[in-house]
């Protein structure tokens, strides 16, 4: 995939402007702004506002090939999510998906040992709920997760704790 496809599947929409901020408190280190273009809701916010009987099926499959384009372009370059739900997935009106919130997203390096402390609950992998080891494979269950949730309209397992989310997997 071209990097035009990244900055359009995987960045909080288009990138309109670079400016650079105030030095932080310490001053050494120089703050860059990001100006993006404004998009009105996330895929949680646009699942609530479908009226009855739900997405369409056309549509469900395009926002779940546009999720999957994104995510497995992070994956070819070596980067891990950590953090797929549908509030890190902005919807603009015409239904195109942009993926956001990296903040936990790391490079990765088979060889690397990642944090457990990652994933909302609700789309955490297994692996992670067991503190295994894990790799790039947590973002497609998070993603199976949000593609539940397209069809169901709510959240496919809704633990309260990792052992309740569990059970629930389990279920």
């Amino acid at each position: 995939m071209a990097t035009d496809a990244f900055v359009s599947l995987c960045l909080p929409g288009r990138l309109l402007d670079i400016c650079h901020g105030q030095r932080s408190e310490q001053g050494n280190q120089l703050i860059l702004v990001l100006v993006f273009e404004h998009i009105d809701q996330d895929l949680s916010a646009y699942l609530e506002k479908c009226p009855q009987p739900g997405l369409s099926p056309g549509l469900i499959k395009s926002m779940l090939y546009q999720i999957l384009a994104g995510v497995d372009f992070l994956h070819s370059n070596r980067i891990v999510h950590r953090d797929l739900k549908p509030q890190n997935i902005l919807v603009t009106n015409g239904g195109d998906v942009k993926i956001t919130d990296f903040g936990l997203a790391r490079i990765y390096d088979y060889q690397m040992t990642l944090t457990n402390v990652v994933v909302t609950l609700w789309y955490r992998a297994p692996e992670v709920l067991l503190q295994s080891s894990y790799a790039t494979p947590v973002d497609i269950w998070s993603v199976g997760c949000i593609y539940a949730e397209l069809w169901r309209r709510t959240a496919l397992f809704c633990g309260s704790n990792e052992t309740g989310q569990l059970v629930r997997i389990l279920e």
